[in-house]
């Protein structure tokens, strides 16, 4: 049996909600070692080495350059098998 938890995080822009939800992702498994240690250098490349667990959820590069979430829902799927 299996179940799905939904969850809605609300916050101002620059809060952390991102960086909040690549935390769960990664502390419940979703996203492996080996991923996060690709974004850990990816973003340690540009000096920005604090936001790797927010690429877990900003992957595009329009999202990267921008520093914001433009889309979620073509992910939703993923997340909801958690």
């Amino acid at each position: 049996m299996s179940s799905n938890v939904l969850i809605l995080i609300l916050g101002h822009v620059d809060a952390g909600k991102s960086t909040l939800m690549g935390r769960l992702l990664y502390d419940t498994g979703v996203v492996d070692e080996r991923t996060m240690q690709k974004y850990k250098q990816e973003a340690e490349k540009i000096g920005k080495s604090s936001f790797a667990l927010a690429w877990v959820l900003d992957q595009t590069g329009e999202e990267r350059s921008r520093y914001v979430m433009c889309c979620m829902s073509s992910r939703m799927s993923t997340f909801l098998t958690v």
